[in-house]
């Protein structure tokens, strides 16, 4: 994570003669996110193809008997490599056979900026707490 250092009163730096810009520093700021985010597209294309074991976090779609929504269910979840609310995500379209809290086996299929689009293989056992 990277952010522009907010005007800090209490150190020494805050009093020196030529600081820099606030456009300059949103402009570094903006160069450092897109090398970030072009690095870690490059390293997720490198896991597209393989099979991961996914913990699902939250089922998302509607549920339905319907043939024509067979599709709609999907799951949203992540592997041992992704934290909660900080790195991304594995999207999983259908999902029909899973539910929240289940681990799944699944194929990475595509890479998308910090998420992977992924299909079930396989099913495992439930996350205990």
């Amino acid at each position: 994570m990277a952010a522009i250092q907010g005007d800090t009163r209490d150190v020494d730096s805050a009093t020196m003669a030529d600081q820099v810009p606030d456009t300059l520093k949103r402009e570094r700021l903006e160069e450092l996110l897109e090398l970030q985010r072009s690095i870690t597209l490059e390293r997720n294309e490198r896991r597209v193809g393989t099979v991961r074991t996914v913990l699902i976090d939250r089922m998302t779609g509607r549920e339905s008997a319907m043939p024509d929504n067979a599709g709609d269910r999907g799951a949203v979840g992540r592997t041992t490599g992704q934290a909660l609310e900080i790195d991304g995500v594995v999207i999983i379209d259908d999902a029909r056979s899973l539910h929240t809290g289940q681990f799944a086996q699944v194929r990475l299929t595509s890479a998308v900026d910090q998420d992977f689009m992924g299909e079930v293989v396989g099913h495992g056992a439930e996350a205990r707490a």
